[in-house]
Order: structure tokens, then sequence, then C-alpha cells
């Protein structure tokens, strides 16, 4: 590919860069290509003439070697072309056959060298086909850094890639405002069938795409992670009472606990007389949970006032804004056990919706639509946090891996 055709009617010139390297396969390759069947595509011919070219000189020169230090600074070395053959030329010791430089350097040099010459130039496209590939990571920032400079300098560019690091860190910079408004697109492409058609979706960020198997597999290897972390742990069943009702959280429960008790709030945000914890804290897989208990059971007069004005969806709501004040504030200031620093770090590194549980046990049971106008009151509320709110009892659906009797009473 020499060239592209674009939106006004002029042709642009292209530089596709192959997901295999070409630099180190340069020598004899355009007279064997010319003169022999090769299982090679005409890209990579292509490639080889435009790394073939001579380097600028004069004023053209001058403008690219900003641009050309950025990239030599990466190789440790400058690119030479002698005779038939490429090497890089370290800044300290002997220059070195392209073909004994790392693979991931290879495909730096191959831009360094097209960057030398104009093969790169501003008002051209250049193709890249999965630059990751054969790349240490450590260089992908600055495999971003000089794609954003070429992208400055006016160059089109087009990038298909697998890559989290080099996707996530356009993404991150698109997304924080550091990178001048429409510079960067995503686009995903995926099908619904093996033999269906591509669907194409496209956003300002990857958050915008609906369909991203680069940060959905992402997610799924760190959920796989957690999980074989929590089974080698081989915790046992939390277990407390709370309210004379029995609760004992196993799988997929895990890091609970009970926070208006915890020191974490009780030494921290509590010492306030005004503020007030939910029961419980903690993480139902890989969702945020708090969990406010209330048994009014034997109690139902004197509290069915607290239910019909809404003083306890206030209260609820109220819990929970508190909890979340408390656990910024033991985050600021240091948790005292590894266990609640990695569930505090687990909280607010979620993105995903919370979810707040009001466990309610009354005489006589409350109906599901009474349940129902609960937890919307109290979602109301918390509009703000906009959370997932349920109302629950042991007559209700319990949650998975949840389960809670009446304690024994107190003699």
């Amino acid at each position: 590919m020499v060239s592209v055709f674009n939106e006004r009617g002029r042709w642009l010139p292209a530089c596709y860069i192959p997901s295999r390297e070409v630099f180190s396969m340069y020598e004899g390759f355009i007279a064997a290509y010319q003169s022999r069947e090769l299982s090679f595509d005409e890209t990579f011919f292509d490639l080889c003439v435009a790394l073939n070219a001579n380097a600028l000189r004069g004023e053209r020169a001058e403008q690219v070697a900003p641009l050309l230090q950025q990239l030599e600074a990466v190789l440790w070395g400058k690119v030479l072309l002698e005779g038939n053959r490429f090497y890089v030329q370290p800044t300290s010791g002997d220059k070195v056959e392209a073909h004994l430089v790392a693979e991931g350097m290879r495909k730096i040099a191959t831009i360094a060298r097209l960057v030398a010459n104009g093969g790169i130039a501003p008002g051209g496209v250049l193709f890249w086909d999965e630059p990751e590939t054969n790349l240490n990571p450590r260089l992908i920032t600055q495999v971003v850094d000089v794609l954003i400079e070429l992208a400055r300098n006016g160059v089109q560019i087009v990038l298909a890639t697998h890559d989290y690091l080099l996707s996530h860190r356009l993404s991150l910079l698109a997304e924080y405002d550091r990178l001048p408004r429409d510079t960067v697109r995503f686009f995903g492409l995926a099908r619904s069938e093996p033999d269906g058609p591509v669907s194409v979706s496209r956003g300002d960020t990857l958050a915008d795409l609906p369909n991203n198997p680069i940060v959905d597999e992402f997610a799924r290897h760190y959920d796989f992670e957690r999980t074989l972390f929590d089974r080698s742990q081989e915790a046992e069943m939390f277990e407390v009472i709370e309210s004379r009702l029995r609760f004992r959280f196993g799988e997929p429960w895990q890091r609970m606990e009970q926070w208006d008790k915890h020191a974490g709030y009780t030494a921290g945000l509590g010492l306030q007389a005004t503020t007030a914890a939910v029961d419980f804290i903690g993480l139902f897989g890989s969702d945020p949970y708090f969990i406010e208990v209330k048994n009014f059971r034997d109690y139902r007069i004197e509290n069915k006032r607290r239910l019909s004005s809404g003083a306890l969806a206030d209260e609820v709501a109220n819990k929970v804004r508190d909890t979340i004040a408390g656990l910024v504030w033991a985050m600021d200031r240091g948790a005292d056990t590894d266990s609640l620093r990695s569930l505090l770090a687990q909280f607010f590194a979620i993105k995903k919706k919370c979810s707040v549980v009001l466990w309610l046990e009354e005489d006589p049971h409350t109906r599901p639509a009474d349940r129902t106008v609960l937890a919307e009151t109290i979602k109301r509320r918390l509009h703000w946090l906009k959370p997932h709110v349920i109302v629950l009892s042991q007559e209700a659906r319990p949650l998975p891996g949840l389960e809670v009797s009446g304690a024994p009473r107190e003699e």
C-alpha cells in the first residue's frame, strides 16, 4: 500500500506496517520478490521499498529531527543502512546487525527509518497492524508517545490492536483531556455469529464501545485471579449475630466486616456523635454491598410510624452516606490492618453499581409491595449514589450464600 484516496479526491501517501517485522528480512528481499515466487504479500515488498529510500536532507530533515531523536532514545542508538543491510548503532559500543536486535525494537527501528527518509510524513497515512506484537510492555508508553507526536505532526494513524496497555493508555489520555479534541477515535469490530456480518461501534474512549473484548477479558482475568486468591486463603464462613439474628456469609461473599463495630469506624468518623454506620459491608463476588439490619419483631406498633413516615428510609440512607464517609476517612488516614486496607482498596477501585440491602424483620411480615415501595424510597434518598436497593427478610427471597436465622435469646 503506497497511497490512499481521501474524501476530497486526493491521493495521500500511505505506509502499512504488518504485525510481522520486516526490518531484519530487508536484505535482498526486494530483488528476491521481483524475481522469485515468495509466500509474502505485496505489503512486505512495499514496506521494503519505503525503507530503501535515502534519508531526508536540509529543511525537511530538520523538521523531523525532534521526533527522530525521540525514537532513537527508545532504541538507544541510530538506524544505519550500509550496503543492503540494516544496523542499529548504539550510543556506545559496536553496531548491531538487524537480525540480532530484539524483534520489538526492530519495529521501533522501522518507524525511525521511515521518519528519517520521509516514508512517514505530514499529510500521509500510517497503517500499523498490532504494534504491540513482540514488544516489551515497558515500551508501550513510549510507542504511544511517538504515535501522538506523529499525529500532532499531521500523520493520520490507523492502528489495529488487541493490547490492553496500548489501547487503554490512549483512552485515558483522551478521557482526561490530555490530547486535543478529536485526536483519537476508537472503533470496535464484532460478529454476533461466526459467519455473520461485522458490526462497527465507535466512541471517544474505550468505555464508549458497547462490545470490548480487550477490557472484558482483562476483567475476567482479574476476577479469576481474585477467585484463586480467595480460595487459597481458605477463609471460613463469616458468622455474626446482629439484632437477635444470626448471619452466616459464605461463598461468593468475601471480605465481610461488621462495620458499625469495626475500629476503622469507631476510632474514626464514628467518634462524631451525629454519625451512624450500616451493620455490614463487603463484596458479593466483585460487587460492593452495604447491609443494614432492622429486627422489628415483637415491636411492630413502636416502629409502624417509622415505616409509614419515611423515617426508616431516611435512617438507612443516612447510614449509607456516613458509612461511605467513614470508609474514605479510614482510607485517607491509613487502615489499621492489611485486610481492611485490601477491602477499602477494592471498594474504591470497583466502578460497578453498589447495592444497599435493608434486612427487615416484622410481625406480621411485610408484603412484597410494601418492600418495593420502601426500597424505592431509600433509592430516592440515595439518588446521588444510584445504588441497587432491596429490602429482604427471612421469608423474602434470600441472597445466594447468605443464611439468616433467629439467634437464641440471652438469659
